[in-house]
């Protein structure tokens, strides 16, 4: 599962979601890193990836939690979630200890993920064979700041107006010299404005 692919959130899901948040732990001397989510206290919840729970046991729990963000709402938090995964390459890179991309609503890493038995062959790396070992921390910050953008670029809707393409409704409504005192959003798709309509069909109003 990447932020690329299609993810379906179940009624289920939906109907128990309480407030969660996601975090980034960082191992203190290994510098092995865990995204995960948790509805509990994140500076006291150490993580539940069985990677990083092997880790743990293996070079303690000196670990900081480097970044924190709470969720309310469902779609955002798998979204964000899936988004980091993919940015942040926590599956492939041997900085991370994830076995499976993060999606905000499962449990940690268990033996039914395709990447756990190779994972725990090849990436249980400490000491000076971890490719983090005397390298300074990168900065999640950038990264993070990296999937903000990401984000606003993948919920941006192109919209074209009176036969001009705009990159988002935003944009368009910024060219008060165009369209002054009109409300670009409430013309999109109506049939009173057929110059005015959304790029993209899964944007378009129902």
């Amino acid at each position: 599962m990447s932020s690329n692919n299609t993810y379906t959130i179940t009624e289920q899901q939906r109907s128990n979601f309480k407030p969660t948040y996601l975090y980034i732990k960082q191992h203190s001397i290994t510098g092995l890193k865990y995204l995960g989510k948790t509805t509990r206290d994140p500076n006291k919840y150490k993580g539940s990836g069985t990677r990083w729970k092997n880790h743990l046991k293996k070079h303690g729990n000196s670990i900081n939690t480097t970044w924190i963000k709470l969720f309310y709402d469902i779609d955002t938090l798998v979204k964000v979630s899936l988004l980091l995964s993919d940015i942040l390459n926590i599956v492939e890179s041997k900085n991370w200890a994830n076995m499976r991309p993060e999606d905000g609503l499962s449990g940690g890493d268990t033996s039914k993920s395709k990447n756990y038995k190779q994972g725990m062959i090849t990436r249980d790396i400490s000491g000076e064979k971890n490719p983090m070992f005397g390298r300074s921390r990168p900065d999640t910050a950038n990264f993070l700041k990296e999937a903000k953008q990401k984000m606003i670029k993948a919920n941006n809707c192109p919209v074209n107006c009176e036969g001009i393409d705009y990159p988002s409704v935003g944009e368009a409504q910024k060219q008060q010299k165009h369209f002054p005192g009109i409300n670009i959003r409430k013309r999109l798709d109506n049939p009173k404005y057929p110059t005015f309509y959304r790029l993209r069909e899964r944007t378009k109003r129902k």
